[in-house]
């Protein structure tokens, strides 16, 4: 299982959620792989907490920094992601990985169907990540889509702008007032 999580900016207290999830993974024995949070209010905290956490569950890993290769590796490897990184958001759906989106950090994205919102109650956080172990779930997710693109976007813009005509008007301003359009060309 691979936890990417970091600070709540939007709560006064940018650990609060943090017991209900830690809470959370203690209920589990598999391996917990923890990447470093960001550099926001409360990391120091969080990166303390978690040393802590995985001392006493004896069985992770806590990685500082990784390419993104060695990154979509683990992606690629784990059976789940858990936290509230955006990369739960926009990259896992690439990989069709059961993911838990905890708490409020990344409310209101549009996701994949791999992903599974849980609130910051620690039995609402083990309750999907149980529902993402389930073979059933894993198995809903085959072939899926990523909103968020098939990985080919390097690949499809210079396609698209070699379609794209350039003529001598390359800047088209709209007017605003009264409903009525007024182009104005090399202005």
């Amino acid at each position: 299982m691979l936890i990417s999580y970091h600070p709540v900016t939007l709560a006064k207290n940018t650990l609060q959620e943090t017991d209900a999830l830690f809470a959370a993974l203690a209920e589990l024995s598999e391996p917990l792989f923890f990447c470093y949070p960001n550099a926001d209010t409360g990391s120091r905290e969080l990166i303390e907490r978690t040393k802590t956490f995985l001392a006493a569950h004896g069985n992770g890993r806590f990685f500082v920094n990784l390419d993104a290769l060695t990154y979509w590796s683990l992606l690629r490897q784990v059976q789940v992601f858990v936290g509230n990184s955006s990369s739960g958001i926009m990259e896992t759906g690439s990989f069709a990985l059961p993911t838990v989106h905890v708490g409020m950090r990344q409310r209101g994205r549009e996701h994949g169907k791999n992903v599974l919102d849980a609130g910051d109650e620690s039995g609402a956080i083990l309750a999907a990540i149980r529902t993402a172990q389930r073979p059933e779930f894993r198995d809903s997710l085959r072939g899926m889509s990523n909103p968020y693109g098939d990985g080919t976007a390097s690949e499809t813009i210079p396609e698209v702008l070699t379609m794209v005509p350039l003529g001598q008007q390359l800047l088209v301003k709209r007017a605003m007032g009264a409903g009525r359009e007024r182009v104005a060309a090399g202005k």
